[in-house]
């Protein structure tokens, strides 16, 4: 929306509008003639003029259409803006503004005079390259009285796009770590993290049989179990580095996209193989990663 007030008063139109009409009066009063027309010319003009932009305000009419609702990262928003003069008066001058895109996108702007049932269309192909948030739609229409005595701003509206990262599909992998890891949970302790082997030690009673090392019991004659290291939370932990990549000190939107796609697509198939996850990145939440819905908020923060 526009946050412009809906009426603006130009003061210096009203100040030479009333200097003339000073003007015409005293010559009404002194010379009499031609300035008495003049002067009663002078009085009503501005009620004209200010009938006519509320006649025109009332005539027209504007439509707007998106080719998409949800855009993709890579696709386009084709947009199309229809304003038509429905009534019997011409209507102009019309400036409009448009939003079309995110970030430090330029706007787009048109000015037309419609005669009584003129129509003014623009077309304009929004591209999405990178992960973020898209505005889309008219921004501002501002409707001028002929003396420019006043500026009538109808309420518009424009359209919000969230465009978030693309979960790629991966190969197969993790096999080894998705063997110990598929029965894991994110514990609140101290917990065994069986990706993470630490060396032999002789069995003793109590001991886990499973991680018996049969090999090893062959060649020395002795049962000798696997040790592991110890985690506070075992899983994968996926850092991304956000920090700005170019000379002026901000981020580049192609690197920043690339590395984030590559953290949630991963995210994604540790998911898939009930691995415990989480994503380290500036200006996104520290969580684990235990179900598709978590993955999405993950996304939905990352724009």
């Amino acid at each position: 929306m526009s946050a412009d007030a809906p009426v603006s008063i130009h003061v210096g139109s009203v100040g030479v509008w009333a200097f003339l009409a000073v003007l015409m009066h005293l010559g009404g009063v002194y010379l009499g003639g031609v300035f008495g027309f003049l002067r009663f010319f002078a009085l009503i003009a501005p009620v004209l003029s200010v009938t006519y932009v509320l006649i025109v305000r009332g005539s027209l009419r504007y439509q707007q259409e998106f080719s998409t609702e949800h855009p993709a990262k890579g696709e386009s928003v084709r947009y199309r803006c229809e304003l038509a003069n429905e009534g019997s008066v011409p209507a102009g001058p019309v400036s409009m503004l448009f939003r079309v895109g995110g970030g430090d996108m330029p706007e787009l702007s048109g000015n037309c005079t419609l005669g009584p049932g003129g129509r003014y269309t623009l077309e304009h192909e929004v591209r999405c390259p990178y992960r973020g948030v898209y505005t889309v739609g008219l921004s501002e229409l501002r409707i001028a009285d002929p003396l420019g005595l006043i500026t009538i701003r109808p309420e518009v509206w424009y359209r919000t796009f969230y465009v978030y990262p693309r979960v790629l599909q991966l190969s197969a992998g993790f096999a080894r770590t998705a063997a110990t890891a598929r029965t894991a949970e994110v514990p609140t302790g101290i917990a065994t993290d069986y990706t993470r082997p630490r060396g032999l030690a002789e069995y003793r009673e109590g001991m886990e049989a499973r991680h018996i090392a049969w090999k090893k019991f062959a060649q020395y004659g002795r049962p000798l179990v696997r040790e592991y290291e110890v985690s506070s939370a075992p899983g994968l932990t996926i850092v991304v580095d956000t920090r700005p990549t170019r000379a002026d000190g901000r981020p580049d939107p192609a690197a920043e996209d690339v590395s984030v796609e590559a953290a949630v697509s991963l995210a994604g198939r540790c998911v898939e193989l009930n691995i415990p996850v989480s994503i380290l990145a500036d200006g996104l939440p520290d969580w684990w990663i235990r179900s598709r819905r978590d993955l999405d908020r993950i996304r939905a923060r990352s724009v």
